[in-house]
């Protein structure tokens, strides 16, 4: 019997049952659970809340990610939940991130467990000819919702500095595959919500049965 791979799904959703990002993420795992080809490990950042780069943090990671150099005890507590967040990562074959855009972007605490996981040496490094991504293989999904719409190529998707950061730092760190599915318009009509949230989870569908 083949070992099922692994998924882990991270998420922000701070309203909870009104959010519609958890209506698609909600969606997408029962697809998942569906197909039963997957372990699924979650995390919510709400109640596991990542680090910010504070001073003293800073100082630790560069010390030891750029200079090479062991971490004293007190150094090490101070990375401590970045580096379990990172081995968390690490695990993953497949990883989900689902968010709303605050503010043309992505929420402060979506940030700092990227800055979290974006670690020299661990997901990226540097050789002769540049910088070099190390989770080759792996895939991502990025679940995203705006109050307006930021998918309409010729107006305002320059605008959504959201999915287009998220992915590329995927990227950045060798993921062979990542991809998004947008709902916008979530603060409109009655009508363009459910519209795309119903085309969100058409995308969601197809995605799961090739995960």
């Amino acid at each position: 019997m083949s070992k099922k791979s692994q998924t882990l799904v991270v998420f922000y959703t701070p309203r909870y049952e009104q959010s519609s990002t958890k209506v698609l993420l909600d969606f997408f795992m029962k697809e998942l659970e569906t197909n039963g080809s997957e372990d699924v490990v979650t995390l919510d950042l709400l109640k596991d809340v990542p680090d910010f780069f504070t001073a003293e943090r800073v100082a630790a990671y560069g010390k030891r990610n750029y200079g090479g150099q062991t971490l004293s005890p007190e150094e090490a507590k101070t990375m401590q939940t970045m580096d379990r967040m990172l081995e968390q990562f690490m695990a993953a074959d497949k990883v989900v991130l689902a968010y709303p855009m605050y503010n043309f972007s992505m929420p402060a605490l979506v940030k700092a467990y990227m800055d979290s996981i974006l670690q020299k040496g661990k997901t990226f490094d540097y050789n002769e000819t540049g910088q070099v991504g190390l989770m080759k293989g792996k895939k991502a999904l990025v679940i995203n919702t705006s109050a307006g719409i930021y998918t309409d190529e010729l107006q305002n998707n320059w605008m959504d500095h959201s999915t287009t950061l998220a992915k590329y730092l995927f990227k950045y760190m060798g993921f062979a595959e990542a991809v998004s599915v947008s709902a916008g318009g979530m603060s409109q009509s009655p009508e363009l919500k459910q519209q795309s949230l119903a085309q969100a989870k058409q995308e969601l569908e197809r995605i799961a049965g090739t995960w």
